[in-house]
């Protein structure tokens, strides 16, 4: 945990939520309940979800809940919070069922989840960055999926409502007609423009890109592309911030 004090931070401790190795995890932070959700998977194809609460800053975990017990191997976890319901929204890529996306709300001092959905059917593999990939869509409230589609290659987003625990995906739609690297992924909600913000490369070149897209319904309608760059990036590198104090979106990479 981090204290931030004009342009420094300082830090007090850490807090350990696992005593065992995680393969993939991600936290967001709970405006409702004013705490943060860790959401991580285990080599035994579970995902589990803790709740962080933060005094004078040191953080400590509750007990843990799942949000999936198929027992397939769980990947690229990204969690984001859904302001409007007060519930977690989890994307995950699951071995032999592709793209997953739960929800669920805190629940005395744990987590709460519903049931899975699966936006693209019969489409088992999808690629994302590691946590930072999906976004909240505050104008629509719309939780925004923008992943690698492992059947087409090409980038594409599931739009999805949420409603407590239960989520509704509308049919997924490409933002690209190229392949993309899907561990570069980031996304960000422009709240002045009422825009996604996708950044992304380019797998041939692996040049860096953004496309910003307009939610409606389930669905999402896109913009042209804009080059970021004209040199290759470290594709794992690539992140993406809205600053709503000055309206601005800021992309980092490493070239």
């Amino acid at each position: 945990v981090g204290t931030v004090a004009g342009t420094g931070i300082s830090f007090i401790a850490t807090g350990s939520y696992q005593n065992s190795a995680v393969d993939a995890q991600d936290i967001c932070y709970d405006s409702t309940n004013q705490t943060t959700v860790v959401c991580y998977g285990l080599n035994n194809g579970y995902g589990y979800s803790k709740i962080g609460t933060i005094s004078t800053g040191a953080i400590t975990f509750g007990a843990s809940t799942n949000w999936e017990t198929l027992g397939n191997t769980i990947s690229y976890i990204n969690n984001t919070f859904d302001s409007n319901e007060g519930s977690v929204v989890v994307a995950y890529q699951m071995s032999s069922t592709g793209l997953c996306v739960v929800a669920g709300q805190k629940s005395g001092a744990t987590m709460s989840w519903g049931s899975r959905v699966v936006p693209h059917t019969g489409h088992v593999d999808v690629t994302m960055s590691e946590g930072g990939t999906i976004c909240f869509d505050s104008q629509n409230n719309k939780v925004v999926v923008p992943h690698k589609d492992g059947t087409t290659t090409f980038g594409s987003v599931a739009v999805c409502s949420v409603s407590g625990t239960t989520v509704t995906a509308g049919t997924p739609v490409p933002f690209t007609d190229v392949e993309i690297n899907g561990q570069s992924v980031q996304s960000t909600f422009d709240s002045n423009l009422n825009k996604v913000i996708i950044a992304y490369v380019n797998q041939s070149d692996s040049f860096l890109k953004i496309i910003t897209g307009t939610v409606s319904g389930t669905s999402i309608t896109f913009d042209t592309p804009i080059a970021v760059t004209s040199t290759a990036v470290n594709t794992s590198s690539v992140s993406i911030a809205f600053d709503s104090n000055v309206n601005k979106t800021m992309v980092g990479y490493n070239d």
